[in-house]
Parts: structure tokens; C-alpha cells; sequence
């Protein structure tokens, strides 16, 4: 069980683009991780970001997220995160703050491999939004979050590559860089750019083609994974078909093409 306080805001002052988002009311501490409360204003939000969560973590820097129960709760209605008239656990869930990870915790530990997994994994999830406004940055790293609309959230009209492709994705782009990229630089930006930043583009290429492979042969049980994340199972046996289908038609030189074609 989590142990909840405020963070101070000596706590805060490293994440000075918190200060942009208006995010701190919603912030706790547990220990020395910091965690973001979010509302499962539409029951399928929750169980869509820890499916994401736990399919892709293994794989690449996909913030956690984690349900609460009935005593962590009451900590929070305490400290008025949240109402002290909701009294459904179900209806709180927690993401872990991206900006109190460390390059250490990581899975990819290099923005190229970083960059090229996040993209190769939304296209898998059709996790659309894959904009600079739902990651972070840690020492140049990046670590994604925000995946509630994936797994067909928003209707059959994505299911396809195509379909995908006719949205947001087709902005995808990757860009050269010898910098340092931090998140204050981005999210200065005002509207939602689809941006992505790698260090080598020709490692970035193989690493699409090798980890649409790594994902092709996986073996772990979808159903079972998506009944972890509170999917029923028949709900559960709906998502893990369409993974099935995803994964066996990844198209990484489509991917590749699309995101390199202004360099």
C-alpha cells in the first residue's frame, strides 16, 4: 500500500514545466516516487493506459500506472486530491510522474532507440497523439504517457494502417539532432507538433525493423495481460485479436518512410 503526502515545493522545483501544465494540484508522494491522480472519467481510460502500460514497458519508456484502493483513497480525499464524495477507488488511477524517473530506470536508455520503440509501439496500440505534449525528457531520454485512446478507443476507423495513417500519424516526423533535448524546450511550443528527435538516423531505421520483429514474437497471453488491466474477458479477447492482427501487420518501412520523409 502507498503512503500519500503533498509534495513540497522543494519537490516540484526540478519539474518547473509542472508550473505550465497545472498539473500540481493533482501530484502526491509516495516515499520518493511522485505520481499524477487521474480521473477514469470514462471507465475504459483506465484499463486502456495499464494495458498500454503492461504490454509495453518491458519494451520502451512508458510511464506506470497503477490502480489505488479503498484505503489509498481515503489518503487522497484527505489531502483533497480528490472528493471526499467519491468513494469508488475504480474511479481513481495514478500515472507515475515521467519528470521523477532516472535514465537508470529505464528500459531504452538512448533517445534513438527511445524515439524509434515509442513510435513503432503507438502504431502497434494506435496511440495516435504521439505528440511533445504527452512525453518527457529525462538527461535527453524520452519516456511517453497518455494512452487512453488506444486499442481502438475511438472506433474501427483506425483498426487499418491506413485508416491510422489518415490521422495525426501522418505527421509523424523524425528529426536529426546533436543536442540534448529537454522537455521546457518543447512544451514552449503552443500547439501539438509530432516531432521526434534521434541522434542516428540510420540506427533509428533498423531499430523499427528490429523491434516490429521483437514484437512479432511475442509470447505472452494478450487476454490474460488485458484481464490484469480490468478488460472482462470478453472484452479481453477482443483487444488481444486486434494486437494479433496489429502486430502481424507492422509495417516498419511504411513507418520508417512516413517519419523520414522530410530529411
Amino acid at each position: 500500500m502507498k503512503t500519500f503526502q503533498r509534495p513540497s515545493q522543494e519537490d516540484l522545483l526540478s519539474y518547473q514545466e509542472l508550473q505550465d501544465r497545472k498539473i500540481t494540484e493533482k501530484i502526491v508522494k509516495d516515499g520518493e516516487t511522485l505520481w499524477y491522480v487521474k480521473m477514469n472519467y470514462n471507465e475504459d481510460i483506465k484499463k486502456r493506459e495499464k494495458l498500454a502500460y503492461l504490454i509495453g514497458s518491458p519494451w520502451a519508456n512508458i510511464a506506470e500506472v497503477d490502480d489505488i484502493d479503498d484505503i489509498e483513497l481515503e489518503q487522497l480525499a484527505g489531502l483533497g486530491i480528490v472528493s471526499s464524495d467519491n468513494k469508488r477507488a475504480k474511479d481513481i488511477y495514478l500515472v507515475r510522474l515521467a519528470q521523477s524517473y532516472s535514465v537508470a530506470d529505464l528500459p531504452q536508455r538512448d533517445l534513438t532507440l527511445a524515439t524509434a520503440r515509442e513510435l513503432v509501439y503507438s502504431l502497434l496500440v494506435r496511440r495516435r497523439d504521439a505528440h511533445q505534449k504527452n512525453r518527457v525528457y529525462i538527461s535527453g531520454v524520452p519516456i511517453s504517457f497518455d494512452y487512453h485512446v488506444a486499442f481502438l478507443q475511438e472506433g474501427e476507423g483506425l483498426r487499418t494502417e491506413d485508416g491510422f495513417y489518415s490521422r495525426e500519424p501522418k505527421d509523424w516526423r523524425v528529426k536529426m539532432t546533436e543536442q540534448t533535448i529537454s522537455t521546457q524546450s518543447l512544451l514552449s511550443f503552443s500547439g501539438y507538433s509530432y516531432t521526434h528527435f534521434v541522434h542516428d538516423l540510420e540506427v533509428y531505421k533498423q531499430e523499427v525493423q528490429g523491434f516490429c520483429e521483437v514484437i512479432r514474437t511475442d509470447k505472452r497471453n494478450y487476454v490474460q495481460v488485458a484481464t490484469t488491466a480490468g478488460f472482462n474477458r470478453d472484452e479481453a479477447t477482443t483487444v488481444s485479436t486486434f494486437i494479433e492482427e496489429s502486430r502481424n501487420n507492422l509495417n516498419p518501412l511504411r513507418l520508417i518512410q512516413v517519419t523520414t520523409q522530410d530529411l
